[in-house]
Parts: structure tokens; sequence; C-alpha cells
């Protein structure tokens, strides 16, 4: 939960969601992390810092959304997942609500 606000990391994860589906931006959800096998090795998945969502802009430059709960914070690897993807062209964000999202895609000229 956000620092007190009520608002679950896992609600602005399904509301972000819903906003690129209805602005027709392909994305995807992309987990990261791991898990321990019945034989108590670890299986690593995703790339560490990678954001929650991937996808595609229209006119075809990468998206990579990070999503919190308000009042959540960045790890150094997820900045430096956004700041690589934004350095080479992409656009790179990280949200805490679908205002945030429609701010940022619209400073970003994804959307009008």
């Amino acid at each position: 939960m956000g620092l007190n606000t009520g608002i679950y990391e896992a609600d602005v994860i399904k509301a972000v969601d819903d906003a690129l589906s209805l602005f027709g931006i392909f994305h995807f959800r992309n987990n990261t992390g791991a898990i321990k096998t019945p034989q108590g090795t670890f299986v690593r998945f995703g790339s560490p810092g990678s954001a929650d969502f991937l996808g595609i802009c229209p006119g075809g430059r990468f998206l990579s959304v990070e999503v919190k709960s308000p009042g959540g914070r960045l790890s150094p690897a997820q900045r430096a997942w956004l700041d690589a993807v934004n350095r080479e062209g992409g656009v790179a964000m990280w949200v805490d609500s679908v205002d945030s999202l429609v701010r940022q895609l619209k400073e970003r000229g994804v959307i009008t």
C-alpha cells in the first residue's frame, strides 16, 4: 500500500493497464523476480530494474512504464533502466496514478 494512501500498487497497475489499452497503445505486463524450485534453487526471470509495462508507442518508439503506489520510490536499478530507455530515444516513465500516466504521455507526444 502507498504511504498511508489506502491505494495498492496492484490497483494502480490495473488502472494503468486499462488506460494504455484505452489509448490503443500496444503493451504487455513485464514481470520480474525469482521463484524457488522444489529442489531449492532459484530461477530468475525478467531483467533487473525493467519496468512493469513494456510496449510500442504509436509511431514506433519503445515504451517503458514503471508503476508505483502513491508515495512509492524507484530502486536504483529501476532508475537506471528508465534513464537508459530515455537516453536511447524511447519513452520511459514512472507513474503512481492514471493522471500521472496521461500527463507524461501528453508531455512526450505519445497522445494528444
